[in-house]
């Protein structure tokens, strides 16, 4: 939805313009690229429940379809045509060809007219032909300047080209550094950041950091790294961002104290960045060539493989063994969510009731869910800072059957004062009820409605039912929505009413 959002703001976007940039950002809006800003007419249909069991799937449509309705389609040129043009256009030149021939052939009174009538229609469809091969670009080409764009775009926001990065790595074979990670290949190690031996790397969000991050959960003084030797890398956090900073997904028992780093470590950095971290020395110190007075051979970089999260969250969350004796076993894996470690008890009388690989199963969906919740609480306080709200897992039905993701329910409980865990208990108010998929679902709008105040500074869908990711809505006010939009007509951009949207 902002994807299509952001298209509508201008209008529908020119070919190779920044809309292409935006197409990418989600899969519904690339689908119907063509339908959105091509060279046609596109009627939208939209079908919705009137049962409670599908309001949340009738939001998100009425979402969708408010922001299509704002696009407007220009004509432009369908690159997939060209192939059938340039056919039918050199088939009527052979055509005219024969017939000038057959007419230059004749002799007679009708013939000078008819030849002459053919000599122009032939000159006209020469000139077609050599004008449609002049304007189009073979797809190579196009292919190659698109990319050209995608280089000086990411080039614009400080990062590396892959041959930049290559060249840089080549001049510094025993220097550690840092490279970024992501699931998106043309990202991964794009940013690139020289551990300098003696020297104190900071992390954060201040103007005075070393290696500069503004993201959710980056405060302005996250971590420092510290280069002692080209071999002993050690990283220590801030007071105030003990949970922020995840090595390898975990933190240590004493999250204050310096940690010693090893080579090919991942740092999550707050919920904005993961850093992987190369230490040449450690990793080539057995292959090192000592014949080899450049050194070419002592270190690899890492390739762009071992650079791309493939597995999504389950790659940001530490692992834990499969087969845990006592429940001892597991505590450091829940020490690195504040959600989960408030969970102990609970899991140390499951952890003894349950099957192995059953208990492993849970455990591991627990922890994926616990650590969105840390995001959806982050994202809460940032967005809604007047209010004091947080989300908590509750388990329902029975643990022993059924799907894990199935158990798991997501709570929202609004604090009238004071700041969550310090009101009294019997102050907090539970105001929702989520399914563990409907919640996923929901802290995807929570992180649009992130960005879009990150970047524009003010957010205009608050308190709004059917934009508002942190309120129900009720019948009432998608009959509300439904006859704004009736009365708005066809006429795109017409305000909708005043929201009514109770907590």
């Amino acid at each position: 939805v902002l994807a299509v959002r952001e298209l509508g703001k201008g209008g529908a976007p020119a070919a190779h313009t920044h809309g292409d940039v935006l197409f990418q950002t989600s899969n519904l809006p690339l689908a119907l690229k063509d339908s959105l800003a091509g060279s046609c007419r596109t009627c939208f249909l939209l079908t919705l429940g009137p049962t409670a069991a599908s309001a949340e799937e009738s939001a998100a449509g009425l979402r969708f379809a408010e922001a299509v309705r704002q696009l407007r389609t220009q004509p432009a040129p369908v690159h997939g045509l060209w192939q059938e043009v340039a056919t039918s256009l050199a088939e009527d030149l052979l055509r005219l060809r024969s017939q000038h021939r057959q007419g230059q052939a004749n002799a007679g009174g009708s013939a000078t007219f008819t030849g002459g009538r053919t000599a122009r229609e032939l000159v006209r469809a020469q000139r077609l032909v050599e004008e449609l091969h002049r304007l189009h670009r073979p797809q190579s080409e196009e292919q190659a300047e698109l990319a050209r764009w995608r280089e000086e775009a990411l080039q614009a926001q400080g990062m590396l080209n892959l041959t930049e990065t290559r060249k840089s790595l080549d001049r510094e074979q025993v220097t550690p550094y840092l490279m970024n990670m992501s699931d998106d290949p043309m990202l991964a190690g794009r940013l690139l950041y020289y551990l300098r031996v003696g020297q104190v790397t900071t992390i954060g969000s201040g103007s005075g950091s070393t290696v500069l991050v503004n993201g959710l959960g980056v405060v302005p003084r996250l971590c420092v790294v510290m280069n002692k030797d080209n071999v002993c890398i050690s990283l220590q956090r801030a007071e105030d961002a003990t949970r922020l900073v995840l090595v390898n997904g975990e933190i240590p028992a004493s999250p204050v104290a310096e940690q010693d780093l090893a080579h090919g470590d991942r740092i999550c950095v707050g919920r904005a960045m993961v850093l992987r971290l190369q230490v040449p020395m450690q990793a080539c110190v057995e292959t090192i060539n000592e014949d080899d007075e450049e050194g070419g051979n002592a270190h690899k970089p890492p390739t762009c493989d071992e650079l791309l999260l493939r597995e999504g969250l389950r790659e940001l969350v530490p692992r834990p063994p499969k087969h845990a004796d006592a429940f001892n076993q597991l505590r450091p894996y829940m020490r690195h969510s504040e959600s989960l470690s408030e969970l102990q008890l609970y899991m140390e009388d499951l952890h003894c009731k349950l099957e192995p690989l059953r208990s492993y199963s849970f455990f591991r969906t627990l922890q994926e869910a616990c650590f969105l919740i840390d995001e959806a609480n982050l994202i809460t306080r940032e967005v809604r800072t007047d209010e004091r709200v947080s989300f908590e897992v509750e388990f329902v039905w029975d643990i022993y059957r059924g799907n894990a993701e199935d158990i798991l329910m997501i709570r929202a409980m609004w604090y009238p004062r004071g700041k969550p865990g310090e009101s009294e208990p019997g102050l907090a108010e539970v105001v929702h009820y989520w399914a563990y998929s409907k919640f996923r679902e929901r802290l995807e709008m929570m992180r649009d409605v992130y960005e879009l105040l990150q970047r524009e500074g003010s957010w205009p869908g608050r308190d709004d039912p059917l934009e508002d990711p942190w309120i129900e809505p009720s019948l009432p006010d998608f009959q509300q929505r439904l006859l704004s939009l009736v009365v708005a007509g066809g006429a795109p951009g017409a305000p909708p009413p005043p929201p009514t949207a109770s907590r």
